[in-house]
C-alpha cells in the first residue's frame, strides 16, 4: 500500500512537470519539426560545384547576409565550415536575392544538396560550376511542406537556368520512418527495462511502439500532403497524436503488461508511458525533420 501510495505521488510529479514543459512547446520554434530543404541535382558534367539557396529575405533562423567574409568570418569567431572561394563565389551570383552563407560542395559524384536547419521559405536555387566559372540558377520557388526535395536539371533551352521540380522521394520517406520507429523502440525499451523485465512483456512494448510509430507518421502525412496542412496546424496534429499514443500506450501496458505481473499495478504502467513517452518526444523533436527527416 506503501509502494502504492509513493507511486502515485510521483505520477502527480511527472504529470506536473510534463506539463510545465509541454505547454509550452508550440510558441518554441526550436523544438518542433525542423524544416528542410534538400535538392538532387542532375549535374551537367563531372567536377566541383557549390550549391545553395537564394534567400528572399536578408534572414532566416540562425542564417544571415553578410556584406563581406570578413564580417561574415567575424560572426563566426574565425572558426567557420565555408572556405573563402567558396562563399565568395555564391555571394558573386549578381542575383537580388540574397546569399545567407550557407552552402555546400558537390564532388566526387555527390550530387545532393541539404538544408536541413531553416532553409529560406521563398528561394531560388543556385548552383555554381567552379571548373568552369559558371551560373545556373531557377526561378523563384516557395517552400511549402516541413521538408520539401526537389530534383535539378540545366535548362539546356535557357542558358544558366535550372529546372526544379518538387518530388516525393519515397525510400528516404520510408529509411526515415524506419530509423525514428528504431529510436523510439531503443529509448522506450531501455526505459521499459527498469518497469518490466519479462519477455512477453517488452515484446508488447515493442510491437505497442511500431503501431503507435505507424500510425503518427501516416498521420502527419495525410495531413501534409492530402489536406496541404503545414508549419503550425502540422503541429498542432503531432502533438495531438503525440497525446493519444500516450494514453493508448498506457491503456495497453495496463491491461496487458500487468497480467504478466506477480503483483499488478495501476499506477505503474503509466509512470512508464508518461517517463518513456516525455524523453523519447524530446529526443524525436530532436531528430525529426518531417517525413523526410
Amino acid at each position: 500500500m506503501r509502494l502504492e501510495n509513493i507511486q502515485s505521488k510521483l505520477l502527480t510529479l511527472i504529470i506536473g512537470i510534463a506539463l510545465f514543459v509541454t505547454i509550452p512547446l508550440p510558441v518554441l520554434a526550436d523544438t518542433g519539426p525542423k524544416k528542410s530543404v534538400t535538392v538532387e541535382f542532375d549535374l551537367p558534367h563531372e567536377g566541383t560545384y557549390y550549391a545553395t539557396l537564394l534567400s528572399r529575405d536578408k534572414s532566416t533562423g540562425p542564417w544571415n547576409y553578410y556584406e563581406t567574409y570578413e564580417s561574415y568570418n567575424g560572426m563566426q569567431g574565425g572558426a567557420n565550415p565555408m572556405d573563402k572561394s567558396e562563399w565568395t563565389a555564391l555571394h558573386s551570383s549578381g542575383d537580388s536575392y540574397y546569399f545567407l552563407s550557407y552552402g555546400e560542395v558537390l564532388e566526387n559524384g555527390g550530387n545532393t544538396f541539404d538544408w536541413s536547419y531553416y532553409p529560406p521559405d521563398d528561394f531560388k536555387v543556385l548552383l555554381y560550376d567552379a571548373e568552369n566559372k559558371t551560373y545556373y540558377l531557377s526561378g523563384e520557388m516557395t517552400r511549402v511542406h516541413f521538408s520539401s526535395c526537389y530534383k535539378a536539371s540545366v535548362d539546356k533551352e535557357a542558358p544558366g537556368t535550372l529546372k526544379v521540380k518538387e518530388v516525393q522521394n519515397w525510400p528516404q520517406m520510408l529509411k526515415n520512418f524506419l530509423r525514428r520507429c528504431l529510436m523510439t523502440i531503443i529509448v522506450e525499451l531501455l526505459i521499459g527495462l527498469i518497469f518490466y523485465r519479462k519477455l512477453k512483456e517488452l515484446g508488447v512494448i515493442v510491437l505497442t511502439n511500431i503501431l503507435t510509430q505507424v500510425f503518427l507518421n501516416v498521420a502527419i502525412f495525410i495531413f501534409e500532403w492530402n489536406f496541404k496542412w503545414y508549419d503550425s496546424r502540422l503541429m498542432n496534429v503531432y502533438y495531438i497524436c503525440e497525446a493519444l499514443i500516450l494514453v493508448a500506450e498506457g491503456l495497453v501496458y495496463m491491461h496487458v503488461c500487468e497480467k504478466y505481473e506477480s503483483k499488478p499495478s495501476r499506477i505503474r504502467p503509466w509512470i512508464y508511458t508518461i517517463i518513456a513517452n516525455l524523453i523519447s518526444f524530446f529526443i524525436g523533436l530532436i531528430g525529426y525533420s518531417g517525413f523526410y527527416g
